[in-house]
């Protein structure tokens, strides 16, 4: 399953791509993590739906420092690169 989420608060600054990169090799996902200029976080990822879930569950807390306020999740149908990187 394929995923962009949107991660809206206290979010830029407070090392939450580095955290995400961390959390999403150790559950095997594949995607990408970035700083939007609005201020919110865009995250895309390809994972079997178990792992997915657990993805969601620490973006949704984010790392110390971040205040998540919100996220909205859609599906995503572009083609997603092994791996994860922060862009």
């Amino acid at each position: 399953m394929k995923i962009r989420v949107l991660v809206y608060g206290t979010v830029q600054g407070v090392n939450f791509r580095s955290s995400t990169v961390i959390i999403a090799n150790q559950l095997n996902i594949s995607g990408t993590v970035r700083n939007l200029d609005n201020g919110s976080v865009e995250v895309i990822a390809e994972a079997d739906n178990e792992f997915l879930l657990k993805f969601i569950v620490f973006l949704k807390k984010g790392p110390d420092g971040s205040k998540v306020d919100d996220l909205k999740i859609e599906e995503y149908e572009e083609k997603i690169d092994k791996g994860f990187k922060r862009i």
